[in-house]
């Protein structure tokens, strides 16, 4: 189980990721407005690290100010906001994300500090935005919030689905640099998404997916296609012992609902891309592309084609309440089955190699 070091961000844990559940939201740090609503700051102790990880022997006080700019993006249970902030280093400007719902946000924040730490050391930080404070605001009952890096030149995989015709080499290389996130979250942090839908996955409109290798547990991954893919909004996220979740990151789903599940966080993916009425065409216009799909989706013994053919390209609360059943379970749909999948009938997009 990876072990986290959350002191640099001016929160007082050293432990394994379960433990996290011990973290209280009041141990963050606390803003302090100044001047104005729109300005304020934050003061912690730096103890015995320094960011990414890096060992120091200083115990500083870090002092970071924040001037709030504009609303980006607002969904049904958070806004996200562009800040300027400032501090010792020099000026950057980030993304805030605020609870609009009544609820707090520190474990979603912690759930994407763990995921960034843990991909990168695969070489896969690049897809998780990078938290860089969590701490409680008094503009919202004292509720947490968090600041993150912005991604930058990218678009909605929804929106990508519905305005291009891809080829089916790069929607497979997509899907499988999705299904090699998955796999080393569940791997290393007993985790699911819970919300891996079109709209949660982004796209770069610039840079396309290295070429260098993944190396993990003795197994090479090389992905040879398609733009560089970003996940988002771990609000949902869930992480167990594989019979309940031990650690929630919301109340959509409760605390009795067993986690991580086989096959849930591709299954939902792959059911909302199929829901894209352009993507769904295409993909029945490829007849390999289509195997696959069918392959994926039939679970046991379940077509789910026909059913997602027929239900209409809207509707997709059905898929939550089919994940959140005890009995969910979709073989099909773990993350190295479909990397294995796509190998042997793209193997020009995947290769893997044991060492």
């Amino acid at each position: 189980m990876e072990e986290l070091n959350l002191q640099n961000i001016g929160i007082d844990f050293n432990g394994s990721f379960l433990e996290i559940r011990s973290v209280r939201v009041d141990q963050l740090p606390i803003a302090k407005t100044i001047e104005s609503e729109v300005l304020y700051e934050i003061a912690y102790v730096v103890k015995n690290g320094k960011s990414d990880g890096e060992e120091s022997e200083e115990t500083k006080e870090h002092v970071r100010r924040f001037r709030l700019d504009q609303t980006i993006y607002q969904g049904a249970h958070g806004v996200v906001e562009s800040v300027f902030v400032e501090d010792e280093n020099g000026p950057e400007i980030l993304f805030r994300k605020v609870p609009i719902d009544g609820n707090s946000l520190e474990c979603e924040a912690l759930f994407q500090y763990a995921a960034y730490h843990v991909l990168k050391k695969y070489g896969l930080k690049h897809t998780i935005a990078k938290v860089r404070d969590i701490y409680r605001d008094p503009r919202v009952g004292n509720a947490a919030v968090f600041t993150m890096v912005p991604f930058l030149n990218i678009e909605l995989l929804s929106d990508a689905l519905e305005n291009n015709d891809f080829t089916e080499l790069t929607i497979v290389g997509i899907i499988a640099q999705i299904a090699i996130i998955i796999h080393i979250l569940d791997q290393e942090l007993d985790m699911n998404h819970r919300d891996l839908k079109t709209t949660n996955v982004l796209i770069d409109t610039v840079e396309t997916v290295s070429t260098s290798p993944i190396i993990y547990k003795g197994v090479e991954l090389r992905i040879k296609c398609g733009p560089t893919v970003r996940l988002v909004d771990f609000g949902f996220a869930c992480a167990g012992n594989g019979k309940r979740t031990l650690v929630n990151a919301g109340n959509f789903f409760p605390m009795s609902d067993p986690c991580p599940k086989t096959g849930r966080d591709l299954f939902q993916l792959l059911t909302t891309m199929y829901l894209c009425t352009r993507f769904q065409t295409m993909v029945d216009n490829y007849p390999r592309l289509f195997q696959l799909f069918n392959k994926w989706l039939t679970i046991p013994n379940n077509d789910y084609i026909g059913f997602l053919k027929n239900i209409g390209t809207q509707s997709i609360d059905w898929v939550y309440l089919m994940l959140g059943s005890d009995k969910f379970f979709a073989p099909s749909c773990k993350p190295f089955t479909i990397l294995n999948d796509i190998a042997i009938a793209f193997p020009d997009v995947v290769s893997i190699t044991s060492n």
